[in-house]
Parts: structure tokens; C-alpha cells; sequence
């Protein structure tokens, strides 16, 4: 609910659609909020698992003393969020509702995990994995193929709160290639993007 009240220091405007790049408030709503999901669900598996039983799962996760504004997702999410502002702009979507906008995804380090899994004292850790999936891929990563990759994770939660006439504007020109010479923070973010992981560009 703070990233909803205007009035709170969590509420973020402009092009922040996430925790990426924004006040250290607007990080810590998320993290309660991750905190609070985990914990049921640790609770609601702990019913399930059979005694000694083990459980596995798959989740995104973010290297320790790593900004999350410098790996990938988070660089893509911040252009996500120049983009729309851009539409916004254009007057294709209302900046109201940019600014209202909260793209619920939490990448927890190991260690906050580690946390967690202590503190709810259901489970132990037998065995926890931070996969690079750059190191996954061989060769050089299309840029097309990664912004339609992203838009089919997001489409639904970008046109439940916009409007399905979002869905229907050129994800190409949109996504990056519309932020490129925009502003200088855009042209930064876009160097990284292309220059490190979309040399298919």
C-alpha cells in the first residue's frame, strides 16, 4: 500500500515502474512486501512437504553488493520505464498512471534468502545455486529477440493497468530503439544494454 499513497516517500513518479534505480523507500516496500509473500508461502508448502521431505524451486535472484540498476533485468525494466513515459508523453497513456504503476517482481540475494528460510524455521538449505545466465549463452544476444522475451512476461500486467490498446503499439520502435537520443540517462543505459548483452543490435 505505500507504493500506492501518494503521500508516502515509497510513491514514486515518472518513469520508475520499479525498484530499479528508485529511493531506498521505494526498495524497502518491496522487500516487505517479498517478505511478507515468502513467509506464507514457506508456511503454506511447510503444510505439504511430507516429513523430511525436500523442496526445490526456481527463482529470479541478484548477486550480493550488486546494484540492481547495473544487471540486466534492471537495465531493461529502467528503459521499460523510459518508454512508457514516452507514451505517456505522446499522450498514448496517462502519466498518472505511469507513476501509479509497480511492476511486482523482487530479485532477493542469497543472503536475504538465507534470512528468510532462518527465520521462518519450516525448511533448511541444503544446497543454494546463483546461476550467471550469461555464462549460459553462447554467442551474442539478439536484441529483438530479448525485448519480445520481456513483453511476453509483462504484457499482462502492462495491459490490466493500462488498457489492452497498450499491447498494440510497435514494441520495436518502443523498445529500445524509441529512448535512444531521448535524454542522457537514456543514452547511458541503452549503451549498456546494447553495448554488453544486445550485440545483436
Amino acid at each position: 500500500m505505500e507504493l500506492l499513497n501518494e503521500g508516502s516517500p515509497a510513491w514514486k513518479k515518472g518513469r520508475r515502474i520499479h525498484y530499479t534505480s528508485a529511493p531506498k523507500e521505494v526498495r524497502d516496500a518491496y522487500n516487505s512486501q517479498f517478505t511478507k509473500d515468502m513467509l506464507d508461502f514457506f508456511n503454506a508448502r511447510a503444510k505439504e512437504v511430507v516429513s523430511r521431505g525436500i523442496m526445490a524451486f526456481i527463482m529470479l535472484g541478484t548477486p550480493e553488493e550488486v546494484p540492481y540498476s547495473q544487471v540486466p533485468l534492471g537495465v531493461s525494466l529502467d528503459i521499460l520505464g523510459f518508454s512508457l513515459m514516452d507514451m505517456a508523453k505522446e499522450g498514448i497513456i496517462k502519466e498518472s498512471d505511469v507513476d501509479s504503476f509497480n511492476l511486482p517482481i523482487y530479485t532477493a540475494t542469497p543472503q536475504e534468502m538465507t534470512e528468510l528460510v532462518n527465520t521462518n524455521r519450516c525448511f533448511n538449505i541444503e544446497r543454494m545455486e546463483l546461476t550467471a545466465s550469461r555464462s549460459k549463452i553462447k554467442g551474442s544476444i539478439n536484441a529483438q529477440a530479448w525485448m519480445m522475451h520481456l513483453r511476453a512476461g509483462l504484457e499482462g500486467i502492462i495491459s490490466k493497468h493500462f488498457g489492452t490498446e497498450i499491447t498494440t503499439f510497435d514494441a520495436e520502435k518502443t523498445y529500445p530503439y524509441r529512448i535512444l537520443g531521448s535524454c542522457s540517462k537514456c543514452r547511458q543505459h541503452s549503451h549498456e544494454i546494447t553495448g554488453d548483452y544486445f550485440h545483436g543490435l
